[in-house]
């Protein structure tokens, strides 16, 4: 499932499906392995920031993306 993203949020808009992986990888996802845990906000951020997408790193850590438990 995908969540909309403003535009004004992408700094590089090739990057658009690549963030989407990211997210997914903690938000979207209905399947929590006991032995392969979800990544933290913090390291879902850092993954976004080292593509150059500071804006929606920054979405993360203020807790706009949420996964319910």
């Amino acid at each position: 499932m995908d969540r909309y993203i403003p535009v004004e949020w992408l700094v590089n808009k090739d990057n658009d499906h690549k963030i989407r992986e990211i997210l997914n990888k903690r938000y979207f996802t209905d399947v929590v392995l006991v032995n392969d845990p979800r990544p933290t906000a913090e390291e879902i951020a850092q993954e976004l920031q080292d593509i150059g997408e500071t804006i929606i790193a920054q979405k993360v850590l203020e807790g706009y993306f949420y996964a319910d438990a």
